[in-house]
């Protein structure tokens, strides 16, 4: 992988014996592990020309995506692992994949969508409410014939917008010479 030189943290060692060993220290820096130098036992030349380098790779931290539903209390969760400072985002396939039956999109916090990884903290919330549906009731009556029906079609009453899980209503119409039987 690559690497950026942290040029505050340069050190420029004067007045060092030649063909002595040269000198170094790993400085601690938050999201960073040191990992290796590149000349661990370097000796000062002559002529002034000795750079040696300390590499320090990024730690890997846990997240995690909550998915939240109304009104149900168990909260879907995944966990995972990022870089330090990396980003990590919920993507529209996600949100569509964890999203059930009679529920919809809602946000996200943050809104964004997108953490950027730190030590701790690491975590998406996503929230779906219960998505809301039309139903019609029609009245039937039956025909001479004893098998079909017929509708009674200035009696269909549609219901509008009706949050899902709610109970279905309806009312029973009287008809003359008729009785009621059953809802389909």
């Amino acid at each position: 992988g690559s690497y950026t030189e942290v040029e505050e943290d340069r050190k420029v060692y004067t007045d060092v014996e030649y063909d002595s060993n040269a000198t170094y220290s790993q400085n601690v820096y938050t999201g960073y592990t040191y990992v290796r130098v590149d000349k661990p036992n370097a000796k000062v030349p002559a002529n002034d020309d000795l750079v040696i380098n300390l590499y320090y790779d990024r730690v890997t931290y846990d997240y995690v995506i909550n998915y939240h539903y109304q009104d149900i209390v168990e909260v879907t969760s995944e966990s995972n692992t990022a870089k330090y400072h990396e980003t990590v985002t919920v993507t529209n396939d996600m949100i569509n994949s964890h999203n059930i039956i009679g529920y919809k999109y809602s946000h996200t916090n943050p809104e964004s969508k997108s953490i950027v990884i730190e030590t701790t903290g690491n975590v998406i919330d996503v929230y779906y409410v219960k998505d809301k549906f039309d139903y019609t009731v029609k009245h039937h009556l039956q025909n001479l014939d004893g098998t079909t029906y017929t509708e009674v079609v200035e009696d269909r009453v549609v219901y509008e917008d009706v949050e899902y899980g709610s109970k279905a209503t309806y009312t029973k119409n009287e008809y003359t010479g008729y009785n009621y039987v059953r809802v389909d």
